[in-house]
Formats: structure tokens, sequence, C-alpha cells
């Protein structure tokens, strides 16, 4: 399997979101309870210390990070900073959650993504390329702003 960058995963995802009408600024909402979904079922992986769940969430998180802030129009930044320290894991997700909510600011909700994934010796291109494998051929329809798979 090819390792593509999170730039290259970023333009596929994208793609794969416009051609399910997901990239509509008043679904932006609706992707933000995925955001809490996902966080949550990382979360719990991490509480079952389930390794692949755990990368299977972390890339999940990755492309509705990607898709959110597509909705509402905000740029992505991939230019990560080596952390001095790495968090408490509750902690970096109360501050992605809390990105979401606040909208734009000096915070890179993808730079505490990275650092959680670090402070669980992941690497979040691995985690982010497992969910785009896992996504890029399903199939199914957006509803109300949301999409089923079939």
């Amino acid at each position: 399997m090819e390792k593509l960058s999170l730039e290259e995963l970023q333009l596929l995802i994208l793609d794969w979101a416009r051609e399910k009408n997901l990239l509509f600024e008043e679904n932006a909402p609706k992707q933000y309870l995925k955001l809490v979904e996902e966080c949550g079922e990382t979360a719990h992986a991490i509480l079952k210390n389930d390794i692949e769940k755990i990368k299977d969430g972390l890339g999940d998180i990755f492309v509705v990070l990607v898709i959110y802030f597509e909705q509402t129009k905000q740029n992505i930044d991939f230019n990560f900073v080596e952390p001095d320290n790495v968090f408490e894991h509750g902690v970096m997700f109360y501050s992605i959650l809390g990105f979401a909510m606040q909208g734009f600011n000096e915070n890179n909700p993808f730079e505490w993504l990275n650092d959680l994934c670090l402070s669980l010796n992941l690497d979040l291109t691995e985690c982010a390329n497992l969910a785009w494998n896992e996504i890029k051929d399903r199939k199914g329809k957006t509803v109300n702003g949301t999409f089923i798979k079939n």
C-alpha cells in the first residue's frame, strides 16, 4: 500500500466529499457532531488499548476535520512543531473539540491530533492513510447533510 502525504490525502478526501455532496457550509454542524462521535469512539479504543481501533479512530478524526475545515472555509496547516512534551490524551481530545466549536484561531487541531498520535507512539500519516483506504470506495448517499454508507 502506497503511503500518501497528509496534503495528498486532503485533496483526495475533499474530492470524495465533493462527490458525496458534503462540502456545503450548512453541513458543518452535522460534521461537528461526526467529530464528537469519532473522538468518543477513539477515546473508547484508547481505554480498551485496542491499537487497531485507535489507529482507525485517529484516521477518521483526520478525515472529519479535513471535511469540516472545507465546509467552514478554514485553511489547514500540516506544518507541525515538535512538541516539547506530550499532553495527556484527554486534554488533546478536549482541545480538538473546543477548536471545532470555537472556529479558527491560533490553535491547530491537526497539530493536536499529530501530538495525540505521538503520545500513543503512532504516526498520523499512517492513521490517515488507513482511514482513506477504508472510505475511498465507500458507496452511499448524503441525507440531511450526513453521509449514510451502504
